[in-house]
Order: C-alpha cells, then sequence, then structure tokens
C-alpha cells in the first residue's frame, strides 16, 4: 500500500498529468492490512512521495475517502 501511494504520485508527475486535487480511498483493508494499518501505509506512501519531489507541481489537496461509514 505504501508503495503503491508512492508510486501513483510519482506516475502523476512523470506523464505531466495537471491534477489539482487527488481522491484515493483506502486499499489493502481486509487484504492483509486492518483499516488503521491500510490508512497509515496509504498516508505515509503519499507523504514519502511528496518528500522525494515526486508529485505534480499542480497538486494542492489530496483527499483520502471512504464509503463505509464504520471504517471512516
Amino acid at each position: 500500500m505504501r508503495r503503491f501511494a508512492s508510486r501513483i504520485l510519482e506516475l502523476l508527475q512523470t506523464r505531466g498529468t495537471p491534477v489539482r486535487t487527488l481522491a484515493l480511498t483506502v486499499h489493502g483493508a481486509n487484504c492483509g492490512l486492518d483499516e488503521g494499518e491500510s490508512v497509515l501505509a496509504l498516508a505515509g506512501g503519499l507523504i514519502d512521495g511528496v518528500q522525494r519531489g515526486a508529485c505534480p507541481g499542480s497538486l494542492q489537496k489530496i483527499t483520502i475517502v471512504e464509503k463505509r461509514e464504520g471504517r471512516a
């Protein structure tokens, strides 16, 4: 999950995708990680990408969304 999140930012940057807002869902819950671990891994990967400068310069906001109220 961590690598996945970091890779998303990297791909958006290398493809020159002019994105201002990025919305992501939490993956991995019930597939080896619990909800908390999944969110932390996702956030960690996004932070890794931003700190490396591997994200689009146009990016202003990242939103993590969850449909299930119990997980949010």
